[in-house]
């Protein structure tokens, strides 16, 4: 018999580290009172705050939402896969963080170097070139 194998799906990773995050909570909520099994309350209590999960670095509020920390990441020169930098918001403030020591790494399609901000000629192409 031939055995079939499937692909995880998108969101596995989530579905385990949230399902791993209720278990540790639930662990010591009945370590504390085996009778809080359907306290959500306690079971809250007990959630932990942070924890590496098989989707990347879990951070959780203390009303148990998770935090979304993300990965920024980017290909080389070479096509191979890089950490740019990682980003963690926290309520309305996000905080970026760069992981990347070369910047060429970044932009090696324009020369290594970063490109304007704003283009020579404005974004409408109406703006004369600085020293024209």
């Amino acid at each position: 018999m031939k055995r079939k194998c499937f692909e995880a799906g998108a969101y596995a990773g989530q579905l385990h580290d949230a399902f791993y995050a209720y278990a540790k909570a639930l662990n010591s909520t009945l370590q504390r009172n085996s009778s809080d099994y359907s306290n959500g309350r306690a079971i809250l209590k007990n959630l932990p705050n942070e924890f590496q999960g098989i989707s990347g670095k879990v951070v959780m509020s203390e009303n148990g939402i998770r935090k979304p920390f993300l990965y920024f990441d980017g290909l080389n020169k070479n096509g191979k896969q890089i950490l740019i930098g990682t980003v963690f918001v926290d309520g309305s403030k996000g905080y970026y963080t760069p992981e990347i020591t070369d910047e060429a790494d970044i932009w090696h399609a324009w020369g290594g170097k970063k490109p304007l901000a704003v283009p020579v000629c404005g974004f409408l192409g109406n703006q004369k070139p600085r020293g024209t």
